[in-house]
């Protein structure tokens, strides 16, 4: 398995990643099962999709000496811009995945997998759950990624990790075209986060909330329901942004670390 981790040189910044570390990880890593795959994925075109076919990496030890010895301790980074844990298609290389743990020293990461842990859906399933597990504990924050809603709540049903999913397009964030292929946005993230705020949110009962990389500071038994929604983020197609709600209750950018307002 090969992976590249990439540190932006000031004024080189990703325009959706800002100035955070990236990684981008072998293709074979990704699950067949993954809707995506093939269909709409957004790191199989554009720019990304492009640096990812032409990626040849470092082998998994070297990448995660990198990770240990480059990014500070505190460093925000994003795993995976393309690519998922490590382990061919559904299955998760435990040994690889503690290795990547224990180079990573609990830094805050945003980090996402498709990895199959309902059962029934791939043999593997419950290893990669005790798997997901044991990363999480060992303080690197791994997000379960939905394919729907009724996906989503299946997964967080199982009181692992915090779930992202997909939202219909009818909830995407509104916008209005200028001509040529250019738009710009018709709400304010603000007004954006009021209108999803109604949709049904899932909650563990922790005492506060976070975005991929601030929930590792909170009970991991308890765990919120994120959402994933259009509008400019790391991982979904069409770029999205995560909003994180529950009733009566709004993520203060203070929580969030600013993630959330992240350009």
């Amino acid at each position: 398995m090969h992976a590249q981790l990439v540190i932006p040189q000031p004024g080189k910044e990703n325009r959706k990643t800002g100035p955070i570390p990236t990684a981008y990880v072998a293709r074979e890593s990704c699950p067949s099962s993954c809707p995506l795959l093939g269909n709409g994925c957004y790191a199989e075109t554009g720019n990304i999709g492009l640096h990812w076919r032409k990626m040849k990496g470092v082998p998994w030890a070297k990448f995660c000496l990198m990770v240990a010895e480059k990014l500070g301790p505190r460093q925000l980074w994003r795993y995976a811009v393309a690519g998922d844990l490590p382990g061919f298609g559904g299955l998760i290389d435990r040994a690889a995945l503690q290795l990547l743990t224990t180079a990573n020293m609990r830094r805050p990461v945003i980090a996402y997998t498709h990895k199959p842990v309902l059962d029934g859906a791939h043999p593997a399933a419950a290893s990669n759950r005790r798997f997901i597990a044991e990363a999480i504990e060992g303080g690197l924050m791994l997000n379960l990624s939905g394919n729907n809603p009724t996906h989503a709540d299946a997964l967080a049903d199982l009181d692992l990790a915090p779930v992202v999913t997909i939202l219909p397009n009818a909830y995407a964030r509104r916008h209005r075209s200028l001509g040529r292929g250019k738009r710009e946005w018709a709400e304010t993230i603000g007004e954006y986060r009021d209108r999803i705020s109604t949709l049904p949110t899932r909650t563990g009962g922790t005492t506060d909330c976070g975005v991929p990389g601030e929930l590792h500071r909170n009970d991991l038994r308890g765990v919120w329901f994120v959402r994933a929604a259009p509008s400019g983020d790391y991982r979904l197609p069409g770029a999205w942004r995560l909003a994180c709600r529950r009733k009566g209750h709004r993520c203060s950018r203070r929580a969030t670390g600013r993630a959330v307002d992240l350009p």
